[in-house]
C-alpha cells in the first residue's frame, strides 16, 4: 500500500516534468547531431581546398589563379563558419531548453505548493521540505542530459571512424599466409588478366604470360595505356589480377603477408615525393631496422648508397649537407636530385627485386646519361624491372617486352627487335628524334 508523505499531485507533476525532459532531451541532441555532421563536412571541404590549392602551388601560380583559388577557399570557409555559428547557438538552446522544462516543473510544484499553504493543507515546514526534495531530483537530470548530449556528439566522431574502418579493401591478407620466401627475385605471370572496372569488355592486361629470371633485368615498353605500369601495381600487389597467378621464387603473392611482399620490392617511381624533413630523414626512410644501428653504422651505409646512386659529392656540397631541408615534396631539389634519392633510397631498402618505373622521363638527355650509371650501380645482383618511353634506357636489358594494348607481342634484345619487330623500330625512331631534339 502506497503511502503519501504529501498530496499525489506532487508526484504526477513530476513524473511529467521527468518524462518531458527526457523527450526534449533526446528531440534537440538528435537536432543537434546533424548540425554538428554538417559541421564537421564542411570543415573536411574548407580544409581539403586549402591543402589542394597550397600543394598545388606550382599550378596556381601557371595559371594566375590566386583569385580563384581565394574565393574557392572563402566561399568554403565561409559554409564552414554558418555551420559552426548553428551548432554553437543549438548548444544555447539546448541548454536553455533544458532549463526551461525544469524551471517549468519546478514552477508548478511551487504553486501548487503556496496554493495548499494557503489552504492550511501544508505548513511552511513542509513546503521547504518539499522544495528541496523537488530539487535534489531535478539537479542528477540536469547532468543527466548534459552526460547524454555530450555522448551523442562523441558518437557522431566515432561514426566517421567507423565508416573508414567498414570500408573494405580490394587488397585483402590471406587468412593462412605462406611463409615468405623471395630470396632471388624469380617472377612469374601465368595466364593473368587485369582491369581497373568491372566491365570485362575493358580489360587491361589480357592472359599475360612471361618470366623474368632471377637477377636478370627486363623492360616494358609500348604505347600509352599498355598496361606497362600496371604489371609494376600487380607484382607489388597494389591490385590483384581478375584472372591468373602471379608468383616470385615460385610463392603466389596473393598468399604472402603485404608486409613481407612489399619489403622484398624496391620502388623508384617517375615522380619522387619526398617529406619535408631532412636529406637524411629521406633517405634512411628506406631502412626498416635503422634504430638498431648504431649513428656510424647508419651513416656508413647511407653514404654508400648516395655514393653508388652519384648523389654523395652533390650532398657534401650543400652548406648543411645531410641535415639539409628538402622543402615540400622536395621542392628544393631538381628533378634528377630527387631520382638519386629514390635511387639511393631503393639502395638502401635493399630488396631482391628492383622497379624502375619511367624514372628518367622528365629529364634530359645528359641528365639521364649520368642517372643511367646509377641505376645500373642499383640494379648489380637484383631483379631488375624498368619500364620507358625512352628505349635509349633499356637497351641495356637482358629482356625487352613489347606490349600493345595489354598483350605481348614480342621480346628478345634491343638488337634482336630492331631486326623483327616493326612496332619497337617505331618505338626506337622515336627516341632517337626525341633525344636530338632536346640536344639542340
Amino acid at each position: 500500500m502506497i503511502r503519501w508523505n504529501f498530496p499525489p499531485e506532487f508526484f504526477y507533476i513530476q513524473v511529467f516534468s521527468v518524462i518531458g525532459y527526457g523527450m526534449v532531451v533526446t528531440i534537440v541532441a538528435e537536432w543537434r547531431v546533424k548540425l554538428f555532421r554538417n559541421e564537421a563536412r564542411t570543415s573536411n571541404e574548407y580544409t581539403q581546398k586549402a591543402t589542394d590549392s597550397l600543394l598545388n602551388y606550382e599550378t596556381v601560380n601557371y595559371f594566375n589563379a590566386h583569385a580563384h583559388e581565394r574565393v574557392r577557399f572563402l566561399s568554403a570557409l565561409e559554409k564552414y563558419k554558418e555551420a559552426n555559428i548553428l551548432v554553437t547557438v543549438s548548444l544555447g538552446v539546448i541548454n536553455c531548453v533544458h532549463s526551461l522544462v525544469i524551471s517549468f516543473g519546478l514552477l508548478l510544484n511551487l504553486l501548487l505548493a503556496v496554493h495548499m499553504f494557503t489552504d492550511g493543507i501544508l505548513t511552511i515546514g513542509d513546503v521547504v521540505m518539499l522544495i528541496t526534495y523537488i530539487l535534489q531530483i531535478y539537479d542528477p537530470m540536469f547532468y543527466l542530459g548534459t552526460y547524454y548530449k555530450n555522448f551523442r556528439m562523441a558518437l557522431t566522431n566515432v561514426e566517421q571512424v567507423f565508416n573508414l574502418i567498414d570500408v573494405n579493401s580490394e587488397i585483402k591478407e590471406s587468412e593462412n599466409p605462406e611463409p615468405c620466401g623471395i630470396k632471388k627475385g624469380q617472377i612469374t605471370f601465368n595466364n593473368v588478366s587485369f582491369s581497373y572496372t568491372d566491365n570485362v569488355d575493358n580489360i587491361l592486361i589480357n592472359k599475360m604470360n612471361f618470366n623474368i629470371p632471377e637477377r636478370s633485368s627486363v623492360a616494358f615498353v609500348g604505347s600509352t595505356g599498355s598496361g606497362k605500369t600496371t604489371i609494376n601495381r600487380l607484382i607489388y600487389r597494389l591490385y590483384d589480377p581478375l584472372e591468373g597467378k602471379i608468383y616470385i621464387d615460385g610463392c603466389n603473392v596473393a598468399d604472402l603477408k603485404l608486409k613481407e611482399l612489399r619489403s622484398k620490392i624496391a620502388v623508384v617511381p617517375q615522380e619522387v615525393v619526398l617529406f619535408n624533413e631532412t636529406l637524411l630523414y629521406n633517405l634512411t626512410y628506406a631502412i626498416e631496422n635503422k634504430d638498431e644501428l648504431t649513428e656510424n653504422q647508419l651513416m656508413k651505409l647511407v653514404r654508400s648508397a648516395c655514393k653508388k646512386a652519384q648523389l654523395l659529392s652533390f650532398i657534401e656540397s650543400l652548406p648543411e649537407g645531410f641535415e639539409t631541408k628538402v622543402g615540400e615534396r622536395g621542392v628544393r631539389f631538381s628533378g634528377g636530385e630527387r631520382q638519386r634519392v629514390g635511387i639511393a633510397r631503393a639502395l638502401l631498402k635493399d630488396s631482391p627485386i628492383v622497379i624502375f618505373d619511367e624514372a628518367t622521363s622528365a629529364l634530359d638527355s645528359n641528365t639521364e646519361d649520368s642517372l643511367m650509371d646509377a641505376i645500373k650501380n642499383a640494379s648489380k645482383g637484383k631483379t631488375t624491372i624498368m619500364v620507358a618511353h625512352r628505349l635509349s634506357t633499356i637497351k641495356h636489358c637482358d629482356n625487352i617486352i613489347v606490349l600493345k594494348f595489354g598483350t605481348i607481342i614480342d621480346q628478345g634484345t634491343h638488337t634482336e627487335l630492331l631486326e623483327r619487330c616493326e612496332q619497337y623500330k617505331s618505338l626506337w625512331k622515336y627516341t632517337k628524334m626525341e633525344i636530338e631534339d632536346k640536344d639542340e
